[in-house]
C-alpha cells in the first residue's frame, strides 16, 4: 500500500543554513534525488588513544575535480586492549594543510660543538693526554688516557648547519698531581694546551611551510571505566563545509585531551557525490585555542579580538562556524564547566548572535549507563557525546571584496581561577546557491537502529523525519509518499 501525504505550510524561507522542522511521517520523498556514488576514505583505524597528545594520521582523497553533495566523517571511539579510560576527555580531531606560503625562524648555530655540545671555550691538545690517580689498593700513583674530544666544526657561515671538519682531540688545560705514598697530594704539574677554540655563532633563517591546522571535528569521551574491552561507538559529524581541504593526501590529527589511557579511534570519511546545495570552497581560520575566563590579569578578551577580514569578492554568502566548550571548576561559579554564559558575534561593532554556550540535554544522552556525572548539563558538551557548532549567517551583514571587522566575545565574569574556554572558530566561503527547488529528507530519527538514536527508538507508532529545504525559493507545500 502506498499513502501520500501533502504538506501545506507557511513558506520555508531559504536562510543560509535552511530552516528544518520535524515531521511525523515515513520515508519516501516525492522529491527525486540525485543520483550520487558514496567514497570512503580511512585514515585511523582503531588507533590507540594512549595518553595526552597527537595521533596523526593520512588520509589519501580524490582529486578536488571531484564534487561533493555530503561530507561526513564517520566517528567511532572504542576501548582499546587495556580498557578504556574512566574519566570524560576532550578529543579534538584537525586537518593539516600546507599553504604553499614559505615562513621563516630566526635560529643561532656554533662554529663547532663538542661531543655534541656547545660550549664557550675548549682547551685541547692533538695528542693524548692523561690523567694522574692514587690507587688506594695498591699505594701506587697510575695514570690512565682521557676520553677523546670529538669535535665538529662548522666553518661555512653561509651553510652554518652543515660539518666542515671532524677533529678528534684531547682534553688539557688541567692540572696533574704527584702523591704521596699515603695519598696525599705533594705536587702539580699543568696540562698544557695546542689550541684554544672559541666558539662563534651564525645567525641564519629557517625557511619552512606554514601549515594551516583546522579543526572539523569535536567530542567528549564518556566514563567508561566499566565498559567491555570490546565496546565501540559511532559519530557522525557533518563536515561538508570542509570539503575543500579534502583532496589528494591529507594530514589528520586526532588530539587527545586526556592524560590516561584511553581510548580508540577510527576515522572514516564518508564522501557522498553530487552537485551541493552550494559549494564551500575556502575556510579561513578564525580564533583557534584553549582561553582564560574570567582571569581580570589575563582576560578572554586578550585572545578573542577584533579581526579585520578582506572578505572573498567571489562568495556568494558566508558563514562563522563556532566550535566552544567550557571547562575548569572554579570555586565561584564551577565555571567554565557548569555555567552557562553568552558568546556575542559581532560585525563592524554591531552585534548579531548571542548564543548560550550551554547543553540542556545531557540527561537524554544515548549512553545513559555511564558512570560519574554524566546528567549534568555543561558548558556546550556531554560526556560520549559530539560536540554541536554554532552557524551563523554573516552574509547579511558583510560585503563581498571589502574588508569587515569580526569579534567573538564572551560575557564579563570573574573567576576564581582554572575556567577556560577551547574555541575552534572557522569562516567558511560558499558559491552561489545551485538548486530552486530542492527539498530533501535529511534524516530519520526513527525508526532507526543507529545507536545513537536509541532515545528515540525502537518506536511502533508514527516515524519522525528530519525535511531540509535546500534551495532558493521557499518551500510552502510538500507531498511525501510512505508505506510498502
Amino acid at each position: 500500500m502506498l499513502n501520500r501525504f501533502r504538506l501545506n505550510n507557511p513558506p520555508m524561507k531559504k536562510i543560509f543554513y535552511p530552516l528544518v522542522f520535524m515531521l511525523m511521517l515515513l520515508v519516501a520523498s516525492s522529491v527525486q534525488a540525485q543520483k550520487a556514488d558514496t567514497i570512503h576514505v580511512l585514515s585511523h583505524k582503531a588507533t590507540h588513544l594512549g595518553g595526552h597528545g597527537d595521533y596523526y594520521g593520512w588520509g589519501v582523497f580524490p582529486p578536488d575535480t571531484n564534487s561533493y553533495r555530503k561530507v561526513f566523517l564517520n566517528f567511532t571511539i572504542g576501548c582499546p586492549s587495556s580498557g578504556c579510560s574512566q574519566w570524560d576527555y576532550t578529543v579534538r580531531i584537525y586537518i593539516d594543510q600546507d599553504t604553499h606560503v614559505k615562513d621563516s625562524t630566526l635560529q643561532q648555530s656554533s662554529s663547532f660543538t663538542v661531543n655534541g655540545s656547545t660550549v664557550d671555550t675548549l682547551l685541547v691538545k692533538k695528542d693524548t693526554t692523561y690523567t694522574t690517580k692514587y690507587d688506594t689498593a695498591t699505594h701506587t700513583t697510575d695514570s690512565t688516557a682521557n676520553l677523546v674530544y670529538t669535535i665538529i666544526q662548522y666553518k661555512d657561515s653561509t651553510h652554518p648547519t652543515t660539518p666542515s671538519d671532524t677533529l678528534y682531540w684531547w682534553k688539557s688545560g688541567y692540572y696533574n698531581y704527584y702523591y704521596s705514598s699515603t695519598g696525599q697530594k705533594i705536587d702539580s704539574i699543568w696540562v698544557t694546551a695546542d689550541t684554544t677554540m672559541y666558539v662563534k655563532f651564525y645567525h641564519y633563517y629557517n625557511v619552512f611551510d606554514s601549515i594551516a591546522t583546522y579543526e572539523i571535528a569535536r567530542l567528549i569521551t564518556p566514563y567508561a571505566g566499566y565498559y567491555a574491552k570490546t565496546w565501540t561507538y559511532p559519530m557522525q559529524f557533518d563536515i561538508t563545509d570542509f570539503v575543500s581541504l579534502m583532496h589528494d593526501s591529507v594530514k589528520v590529527d586526532v588530539y587527545y585531551d586526556g592524560w590516561s589511557d584511553g581510548f580508540s579511534a577510527t576515522c572514516d570519511f564518508e564522501m557522498i557525490t553530487g552537485m551541493p546545495e552550494h559549494k564551500a570552497y575556502k575556510v579561513q581560520n578564525m580564533w583557534t585555542g584553549s582561553f582564560p575566563f574570567g582571569n581580570p590579569s589575563d582576560p578572554i578578551s586578550n585572545y578573542l579580538t577584533p579581526t579585520a577580514v578582506k572578505i572573498d569578492s567571489a562568495a556568494a554568502a558566508v558563514r562563522l562556524r563556532v566550535l566552544e566548550t567550557g571547562h575548569g571548576e572554579d570555586a565561584s561559579n564551577n565555571c567554565a564547566e557548569f555555567c552557562g554564559y553568552y558568546q556575542h558575534l559581532k560585525v563592524n561593532g554591531k552585534e548579531h548572535f548571542t548564543p548560550l554556550v550551554w547543553r540542556d540535554d545531557c540527561g537524554m544522552n544515548a549512553l545513559y549507563h555511564q558512570a560519574g556525572t554524566w546528567l549534568y548539563n555543561r558548558a556546550n558538551w556531554c560526556p560520549g557525546s559530539l560536540v554541536n557548532p554554532y552557524l551563523d549567517d554573516l552574509s547579511p551583514y558583510i560585503t563581498p571584496g571589502k574588508t569587515d571587522t569580526i569579534l567573538m566575545a564572551m560575557d564579563s565574569y570573574t573567576s576564581s581561577g582554572g575556567a577556560y574556554y577551547i574555541v575552534g572558530a572557522t569562516m567558511v566561503y560558499y558559491g552561489p546557491i545551485n538548486f530552486s527547488l530542492d527539498a530533501a529528507i535529511e534524516d530519520i530519527l526513527s525508526p532507526n537502529n543507529y545507536f545513537p538514536y536509541n532515545r528515540f527508538n525502537p518506536v511502533c507508532g508514527n516515524p519522525r523525519v528530519v525535511i531540509r529545504n535546500s534551495g532558493s525559493t521557499p518551500l510552502t507545500s510538500l507531498d511525501i509518499a510512505y508505506g510498502q
